[in-house]
């Protein structure tokens, strides 16, 4: 199926059962709705920034690792990772590497999600390993993945 103008066509060849619907389907771009997820309207939020402004950036880095109680130097970088746990998100890629970035650099690493037992319990690991700096926030049934946590790590 050639896209028309504007349209890509379905991946994973889904193509045959998606072109009869293809008026009705929407798709949102790496799983992602901008519209939602825009640091610069967020409610959730303390900071909004935008690519002519990235000083809120840097603020909602600062009102994280203090949420957290995350160590580190302000200048350190933070990796925030909001995702279920699960092989095809490439978990093990994270596995191969985090270990070594954490014990080589002063970084600070926040993970929000839950999924496949080996994958928490890798992270569980890390933040008893590495407690000052890193952060694994398991969602559970009775702590869901709000909005507000997800947004906040993610920006």
């Amino acid at each position: 199926m050639r896209a028309r103008s504007g349209h890509r066509p379905p991946a994973s060849g889904s193509t045959p059962t998606c072109a009869p619907a293809a008026e009705a389907v929407v798709g949102i771009l790496n799983g992602v709705d901008y519209s939602v997820w825009n640091p610069a309207t967020d409610p959730f939020l303390p900071h909004n920034y935008d690519h002519d402004d990235l000083s809120g950036k840097s603020l909602n880095k600062i009102a994280l690792t203090d949420l957290l109680r995350l160590g580190g130097a302000a200048g350190s970088p933070l990796i925030g990772m909001v995702t279920r746990l699960t092989s095809q998100k490439g978990i093990d890629l994270v596995m191969q590497v985090l270990p070594a970035l954490i014990e080589t650099r002063e970084l600070r690493f926040v993970v929000l999600g839950n999924g496949e037992t080996r994958y928490e319990r890798f992270f569980e690991d890390l933040q008893r390993r590495f407690p000052a700096a890193r952060c694994f926030m398991k969602v559970t049934a009775r702590s869901s993945l709000t909005s507000s946590r997800a947004q906040r790590t993610s920006s």
